[in-house]
């Protein structure tokens, strides 16, 4: 930013957890930041330094719809008034305009509105429909309207939701979980245990948890694994049938963490891993759940031990594997650095838990 004489920058709040605003050179101005909710404190602590802009759209209405300046008093996630030429709507159940304070479903009207999908016809049939003669683009996403007239995002009316500032589709793992030998039905969660951790829980016959992940690995991208896999015998169901979805959230427990491993290297990736990924220690040859933002996290702790690794040495889905590629870099671990890296280790900033319904963040 220095050498560049950089002045406004967009970044993901999950980045913006792992850099120092107290650093910034005198010429950054402002930081645009969306795609998920950004945790209050680090708001207030960036707006000490430079100008915060909150922005929120999806991609159907052409990114972002609207803005809002964040201060030093921020403490909620408003979305801001809209961009000219757009239109906000707050329904009810019933799809009627909100009028009074509450919760509701954004629908987004406008200029910038998509007029489909490209290639799915028939996907644009749901979430796109015309209302008093006005074109209107359902968002799925939860809002509460606030006395003010204000609107701040409470979360999203179907399933998906984020881990480390990356959007899950559970039913893409659940899919994943069932094309697999034995499994007669899975569910995926953002887990209560173990820092809000992407789960998933099975049930079938001859299952084991090593393979079934094994299988995943081949079939999805490495932030799409589960950090924990429940088996069980049977799923309890809702009253309409469904998987009880919120009993396997709330019942489940944190895994075990494993040992320490005896390669000093491994050991060390061991604690950044369940540090970052805020999870019990993590075997050697245990399937990571990572995406490049925690990747980036844990290279600014491997720092911290004398280990100035890339983010791809850390991409590999076992830890084991990640010592070895270091190995062979010839990176070597500095046993001292490693004991400070161990003390520091708490003070280090975390990616944020967003702590909502259902996860899902604005755009």
């Amino acid at each position: 930013m220095r050498l560049h004489e950089i002045t406004h920058a967009d970044l993901p709040p999950a980045l913006l957890t792992l850099l120092n605003p107290e650093r910034l050179p005198t010429c950054f101005a402002t930081v645009i930041i969306g795609g998920e909710v950004c945790p209050p404190a680090t708001v207030r602590r960036w707006a000490a330094y430079c100008r915060v802009v909150n922005v929120y759209g999806p991609t159907e209405a052409t990114i972002c719809t609207s803005t809002v300046v964040c201060r030093t008093t921020w403490v909620d996630s408003d979305i801001g008034t809209p961009v000219p030429g757009i239109r906000y709507r707050v329904v009810d159940d019933q799809g009627q305009p909100m009028t009074s304070p509450g919760q509701g479903e954004l629908w987004i009207g406008g200029d910038g509105l998509a007029s489909g999908y490209v290639g799915q016809p028939a996907l644009a049939r749901s979430p796109f429909l015309v209302v008093d003669n006005e074109r209107w683009y359902r968002t799925g996403d939860l809002v509460e309207l606030i006395d003010d007239g204000s609107l701040c995002f409470r979360g999203r009316l179907d399933r998906q939701f984020k881990v480390h500032g990356v959007l899950v589709q559970p039913e893409e793992i659940e899919a994943a979980l069932c094309a697999c030998p034995g499994v007669s039905a899975a569910f995926a969660g953002k887990a209560a245990a173990g820092g809000g951790q992407l789960h998933a829980w099975v049930t079938g016959e001859n299952l084991h948890r090593e393979t079934l992940l094994q299988l995943l690995s081949d079939k999805l991208p490495m932030h799409l694994l589960p950090a924990a896999l429940h088996l069980h015998p049977e799923f309890s169901l809702t009253t309409t049938g469904k998987i009880d979805g919120k009993a396997l959230i709330d019942g489940s427990e944190a895994p075990a963490g494993a040992a320490a491993a005896s390669d000093p290297m491994q050991s060390t990736l061991q604690r950044v891993w369940a540090d970052v990924l805020d999870i019990p220690l993590p075997a050697p040859q245990a399937v990571l759940s990572v995406d490049s933002l925690a990747a980036m996290h844990a290279c600014v702790q491997l720092a911290d031990a004398g280990i100035d690794s890339m983010p791809n040495h850390l991409m590999l889905p076992t830890i084991a594997a990640q010592a070895s590629a270091l190995a062979i870099a010839g990176y070597e671990v500095n046993t001292i650095a490693t004991e400070t890296l161990c003390s520091r280790v708490n003070d280090m900033p975390r990616p944020p838990q967003l702590q909502v319904p259902t996860e899902e963040t604005p755009t």
